[in-house]
């Protein structure tokens, strides 16, 4: 799937408030763990697809791109590959973007809202309400 989701790893979500929580390293950080759940990363850029499209595929495919047959495939590594003519690629089945704001959600009329959400409040009302109700659950 595309979007954000579920942390359900190994470690799951770290306690928030506590200090001494483990690394990725296998030691044990002396920061506080935050109190506050953002559950995803970067939602104020557009940002790009990880690997063999990385600066090159900025959005994923527009149903028509897919409909076509035009909706390139990203890798995380492997020769470089270029997006097709709109910047747009396959970015959710082996590879992933540098942030949320590159997803479209659905709910709100313009594509990739997350960056840009807050600039015309009164021409994305309706998209604000379904982010903030997402955020909400």
């Amino acid at each position: 799937g595309a979007g954000a989701a579920v942390e359900n790893g190994p470690g799951g979500l770290r306690p928030a408030g506590r200090a001494g929580f483990a690394d990725m390293m296998g030691g044990t950080s002396p920061a506080e763990m935050a109190t506050i759940l953002l559950g995803m990363n970067e939602p104020d850029i557009v940002g790009s697809c990880m690997g063999n499209m990385f600066g090159k595929c900025t959005k994923p495919c527009a149903q028509s791109s897919v409909d076509m047959g035009k909706c390139p495939i990203a890798y995380p590594s492997g020769p470089a590959a270029e997006a097709n003519e709109y910047g747009e690629c396959n970015c959710w089945q082996f590879s992933y973007p540098t942030g949320v704001g590159y997803w479209n959600l659905a709910g709100c009329a313009a594509p990739q809202p997350l960056p840009t959400l807050f600039e015309s409040p009164h021409l994305s009302a309706q998209c604000i309400n379904v982010v903030m109700d997402a955020w909400k659950e």
